[in-house]
This record gives structure tokens, sequence and C-alpha cells, in this order.
């Protein structure tokens, strides 16, 4: 179910306006200046810290009521840092710009302690 979910929520919030950026490069651009500026034009599709926070305490609230209807205890926190361990080894992640990277940082941290 976590391989699920950071297939899910980790690199649809990475490449959500990449993948639908519809900016064509030309032979003149270098590759990356059209890296650069597909980046920047979906970063404005992108979610925003907020709204990561909330897609992984739905993420945690759900693994917490499947924990409890198979009696496991459950740690919210090592929940979330086994998610972002894993993210962190996807090609997403590791080819996501730094301040997208910045921002599910702040995500994961604000959803440990519930306050998107």
């Amino acid at each position: 179910m976590t391989r699920t979910i950071v297939a899910l929520l980790i690199p649809a919030a990475l490449l959500l306006g990449a993948c639908s950026s519809e900016s064509a490069t030309t032979e003149a651009e270098s590759p990356a200046s059209a890296t650069t500026e597909a980046t920047e034009a979906s970063s404005a599709d992108l979610p925003a810290v907020a709204d990561l926070c909330k897609g992984l305490l739905q993420y945690a609230n759900g693994a917490e009521a499947r924990a409890q209807q198979s009696g496991e205890t459950f740690d919210r926190t090592k929940a979330l840092d086994d998610l972002f361990t894993q993210s962190a080894e996807t090609p997403e992640w590791k080819d996501a710009p730094q301040d997208r990277k910045d921002q599910m940082i702040q995500a994961y941290d604000a959803a440990k302690t519930g306050a998107c």
C-alpha cells in the first residue's frame, strides 16, 4: 500500500505540471534552458505545500485506521519517515528541482505535527 501511495502522491506532486506542459523547444535552445523553462512553467500547476501536507495526512490517517483494525500499534512519525525515505529513492524525487524538494520536506514536516 505504501508503494501505491508513493507511486501516486510524490511523482504526481513533483511532475504534475511538467507532464502537461505544452512548451516546445527549438533546436537553438539548449536542453538546460528548455528544462528550466518547463520547470518554471509547470511550477504554477504544482500543489502547494498545504495541499501536499493534506495528502500526506490522508495517507497517515488511512494507515492508522488499518493498523487499528488489525490491532497493530501505529507511529505516525515513523510511517511518514518511511514514506519519505521511499519517496527520496524515486527518479521523480532525484530529478526534481531543489525548491520542489524543499516544499516536499516542508509538507512532510508539517504532516508529522499535523499542522497543515
